[in-house]
């Protein structure tokens, strides 16, 4: 009779591990898709290769799939806890050309114009927020616009 016992134990011990085992296997491979998923399929996307961001996203989205903690999930990813903490507020925050006016989805017509400088484009913004010419350049290759630049004359003389 506790031979029998013995061995009941062991294979509920035995169960335990593989269901574990389990559960582990199927974070990962939730980690992987959702990993895929996020960078994209663009020439150059790996999935194996995350920016912290993205990680604190993959750590988020298991804990909502499995209902684990999030700190149970950090070592998984491979993610700093305190770079975590800091990527999660960043997540709550609008994108860095969000406040401009006018950058909206909807607000591009299908056909921009092109502008003569990328400088007309922070004029129209102007009156409520200064705009460097650098965010300018990258918002309207973003949306498609091609500025004619006139480039700065240097002379040597």
């Amino acid at each position: 009779m506790a031979s029998l016992r013995r061995e009941r134990e062991g294979l509920a011990a035995e169960l335990a591990g593989m269901r574990a085992e389990r559960d582990r296997l199927a974070v990962e491979l939730e980690m992987m898709r959702y990993s895929r998923e996020l960078v994209g399929k663009e020439p150059g996307a790996d999935p194996d290769n995350l920016t912290n961001s993205e990680k604190t996203r993959v750590v988020v989205h298991l804990a909502a799939v499995f209902g684990l903690r999030h700190s149970d999930l950090l070592e998984r990813v491979g993610v700093a806890r305190s770079t975590f903490y800091h990527n999660l507020k960043q997540l709550d925050r609008p994108g860095r050309d969000e406040w401009l006016p006018g950058t909206g989805p909807g607000r591009v017509r299908a056909k921009p114009p092109t502008l003569r400088v990328p400088q007309d484009m922070a004029r129209a913004a102007r009156p409520r927020h200064p705009v460097c010419a650098k965010r300018v350049m990258r918002l309207m290759t973003r949306h498609g616009i091609t500025p004619r630049l006139k480039r700065r004359k240097r002379h040597n003389s």
